[in-house]
């Protein structure tokens, strides 16, 4: 996007078809162009996003749960961070390939499939062993990766071509608030004894269930995914 001249103005509007334009207008001269797409399936996969939180929820009170309930050594914390940076390298050449052959909707289902296993295994596995702890760490940096290329995928498929970066950003506006603030309620729910660690692991896994039933049902790969699939296999 371009930098507006000295003495331009600007203004944004939601036309009649649902898609947010911008009206600027430099030196006399108007012109409206269209940024982000704000019908209904833009909505669906925004509040899909929503309900993947619980991930986040994990990521936020995990490490904290394994050092005041389980007796983790607090020697091995930064353990926590190489394991799930570790995790990001594997899933980067491994299971983000989904994306390619079945396309950003199963890899959103995929990263919540994953975020299911590693929070059984920390919340409920009945030992203190590093293995077992360094094994669920490594699977929340798998959960990252896979979350994080099935939702981008998901946008750059979406958006037109000369918009990339609005539209991205614009969802990230939309989406990022709620995994930011939902962690914070929940934490004050904990300090005030309202909830307690069971209580925000359930909320967690009830998420992420709930957002693969979501994910499935009301949420499809973009057609420009579908398209692209088409062109690979048609006959010459």
């Amino acid at each position: 996007m371009t930098a507006l001249a000295a003495g331009s103005a600007c203004k944004m509007n939601i036309s009649g078809a649902g898609v947010l334009c911008v009206e600027v207008e430099v030196a006399g001269i108007a012109a409206t162009t269209t940024v982000i797409p704000r019908g209904l399936s833009h909505n669906i996969r925004v509040v899909g996003k929503w309900i993947m939180s619980g991930h986040y929820v994990m990521m936020a009170f995990l490490l904290a749960y394994r050092l005041n309930e389980r007796g983790f050594d607090t020697a091995n914390v930064g353990w926590f961070s190489a394991l799930n940076g570790l995790g990001l390298f594997i899933g980067g050449f491994t299971i983000t390939k989904i994306a390619d052959v079945h396309g950003p909707k199963y890899m959103l289902i995929t990263s919540q499939l994953i975020a299911i296993i590693y929070t059984l295994i920390a919340w409920l596995a009945p030992t203190s062993s590093i293995i077992i702890i360094s094994v669920a760490f490594v699977i929340t940096g798998l959960t990252q990766i896979s979350d994080n290329v099935g939702y981008s995928n998901m946008c750059l498929f979406l958006c037109p071509t000369e918009d990339k970066s609005t539209y991205v950003a614009a969802t990230n506006i939309g989406i990022i608030p709620f995994m930011v603030i939902l962690p914070i309620i929940i934490g004050k729910l904990m300090d005030v004894g309202i909830i307690s660690y069971n209580g925000t692991f359930t909320i967690a896994v009830i998420m992420m269930v709930a957002s693969i039933i979501y994910i499935f049902a009301m949420i499809d790969n973009p057609k420009a995914y579908i398209d692209m699939k088409a062109d690979v296999v048609k006959p010459e």
